[in-house]
């Protein structure tokens, strides 16, 4: 179906689903634009999308809430998230108890225009009221992101008292949900924002020792922080245990190719810094087909392209270095 189709049915029926427009605006996601360099759907394949949203947000919509959210999220993810405040705005009229779809305007409002964010308090006091036992990860996680956009954009706060309102949410988030580790990550990135790193690895290191639960955000952070220490021994460490992990794949904790690509970058660092003017040996050659096997994997996974052309560098380096050389094709090295 055509968007003039659509526009005629919607004239006929009075009113349009939100699964309609949404199915319409992921057939042609998929199928019918173009994509830039980076994969992202180009300017030109998103017009029709965005025009069908204005139609949605102006006429009379049926749809659930999960309707509402997943259009919402449809457009948060191309980062086009006025449009997704709108349409949450829309499925709140209908749905003004829902944490879910409140939760959501807290997030997409942080990067939304003026009028959004000013809208958040509103919303915020909103969901308060509303028992924690209903809340979801969604409704915590949120809520704190929102909180820590007030530390850089509200001239009138008084930070030790935001600093506890979050901590206790955070507090909150595990109790409520003691079986999920991001209640342990939203403690930490609060210790982050208030520049207390080492509060925060000890948070996360709390996580990673519970035998509950599992925690592969946790050790990715605790990887990536060590790795930013030079601990490339303990950085290898918590990556191994990212990898043992069970991934829940309800939370999106982390995506493969940006864990792939820090394995990468932590085995490369150690092997320069290690190896520098001494001999290669069998053990240097085994780490060097280590560091290509990790390389491969985060390229299949589509990991970022400035950091594959900047690790592209850095496997012409070693190559240079160890005189072992790198074959980039399909099958991974063993």
């Amino acid at each position: 179906m055509t968007l003039e189709e659509l526009k005629n049915e919607i004239a006929v029926k009075g009113y349009i689903t939100i699964r309609q427009a949404m199915d319409f605006s992921r057939k042609n996601l998929k199928q019918g634009v173009s994509y830039d360099e980076y994969g992202e759907p180009s300017e030109e394949g998103r017009v029709e999308i965005h025009e069908l949203a204005k139609i949605v947000i102006k006429s009379n919509q049926s749809g659930d809430e999960d309707d509402y959210h997943n259009y919402a999220v449809l457009f948060g993810v191309m980062e086009e998230n006025t449009t997704a405040c709108d349409i949450l705005l829309c499925g709140m009229k209908k749905f003004p108890r829902n944490v879910d779809l409140m939760a959501d305007f807290l997030l997409y409002a942080i990067s939304s225009n003026d009028n959004h964010y000013h809208m958040c308090a509103e919303i915020y006091e909103r969901l308060l009221k509303i028992n924690k036992k209903r809340w979801s990860w969604r409704a915590f996680n949120f809520s704190i992101s929102y909180m820590l956009s007030l530390v850089d954009r509200d001239d009138s706060i008084d930070e030790d008292e935001l600093k506890e309102k979050m901590l206790t949410l955070a507090h909150e988030y595990q109790q409520y949900h003691p079986k999920s580790e991001l209640g342990y990550v939203a403690q930490a990135r609060i210790m982050k924002k208030f520049g207390e790193r080492d509060e925060e690895n000890a948070i996360l290191v709390k996580a990673c020792e519970n035998d509950s639960m599992h925690a592969p955000r946790s050790a990715m952070m605790l990887a990536e922080n060590s790795f930013g220490k030079k601990e490339y021994d303990i950085a290898l460490n918590y990556f191994q245990r990212l990898q043992s992990e069970q991934i829940d794949q309800l939370y999106n904790v982390s995506a493969p190719g940006r864990a792939y690509m820090l394995s990468f970058l932590t085995k490369t660092a150690q092997f320069l810094q290690e190896t520098s003017g001494a001999e290669y040996n069998n053990e240097n050659d085994k780490r060097v087909r280590e560091i290509h096997r990790d390389y491969k994997i985060a390229k299949k996974l589509k990991s970022s392209q400035t950091q594959l052309e900047t690790a592209k560098q850095y496997i012409t380096l070693i190559e240079v270095m160890s005189g072992i050389p790198f074959n980039d094709d399909d099958d991974t090295e063993d």
